[in-house]
C-alpha cells in the first residue's frame, strides 16, 4: 500500500468505529490481554509531525481510544496511549529505507519495540486506565479526529499483522528472517 501523507488512509471494516482486536477489560489473564502488531514500512521523508501507521478515530470527546502506533516527530517508532503518554523506541529511522516494525504489548504494563528483528526499547503504560492496553484499529495510515485527517503517513506499508499474544524475541527474529512465513511456524513458539 502507498500513502501520500495528505489524504490517503484506509478504514478497517469500512467504518471509523474500528475493530477492537483485544479488549483489555474483557480478558482475565495477561497472556490473553497481550497483543502484537507487525508491519513492513518505508516512509518518504523526515517530518516535524507524527506519522500514524495505525490508530483509531476520535469523535467528539471520545478518548477511549487506546493507542496510536506511529513514527513520531523524532523519526522513531512510537506508541501513544490514552493516558496521554508517549513512548518511543531508541533508533532514529532513515527515510527511503524498508523496516520491519514490531510492537509487542506484554499483557501487563509494557509495550516493546523491535526494528528489523532487534529489540529497540520499550515504554511503560500509564497506570490506572485499562483502555491504554486495548488494541483498537480503525485507521491505517493516518489519524482522524471528527473526520479530519491529521498525522497522515507518507510512504509504503506491507504485510500488516495483528495478533493476540505477545511475540517473543525468537518470534520477532524468525519473522524478520523469514518474511514468507508466519511467526507461528517458528519451532517452539507459543503462538
Amino acid at each position: 500500500l502507498e500513502f501520500d501523507g495528505v489524504t490517503d488512509y484506509l478504514t478497517v471494516s469500512g467504518s471509523t468505529t474500528g475493530i477492537r482486536f483485544i479488549d483489555y477489560s474483557a480478558e482475565s489473564t495477561a497472556a490473553n490481554r497481550a497483543w502484537t502488531v507487525a508491519l513492513w514500512f518505508n516512509f518518504d521523508a523526515v517530518s516535524s509531525a507524527n506519522q500514524h501507521l495505525l490508530g483509531y478515530e476520535t469523535v467528539g470527546i471520545d478518548v477511549a481510544t487506546s493507542n496510536y502506533l506511529r513514527i513520531d516527530s523524532s523519526e522513531k517508532l512510537g506508541y501513544y496511549d490514552v493516558g496521554g503518554s508517549n513512548h518511543t523506541a531508541d533508533t532514529v529511522l532513515i527515510p527511503g529505507t524498508w523496516y520491519r516494525a514490531v510492537f509487542v504489548y506484554n499483557g501487563s504494563d509494557t509495550v516493546s519495540f523491535y526494528v528489523n528483528g532487534v529489540a529497540d526499547g520499550d515504554g511503560t503504560l500509564t497506570a490506572g486506565d485499562n483502555n491504554n492496553a486495548d488494541l483498537d484499529i480503525s485507521i491505517i495510515g493516518a489519524k482522524l479526529t471528527n473526520g479530519v485527517v491529521s498525522a497522515a503517513f507518507a510512504g509504503k506499508m506491507s504485510d500488516l499483522q495483528a495478533w493476540q499474544g505477545a511475540w517473543t524475541q525468537s518470534d520477532v527474529t524468525y519473522d524478520y528472517l523469514n518474511p514468507e512465513q508466519l511467526a507461528l511456524n517458528n519451532g517452539g513458539t507459543s503462538l
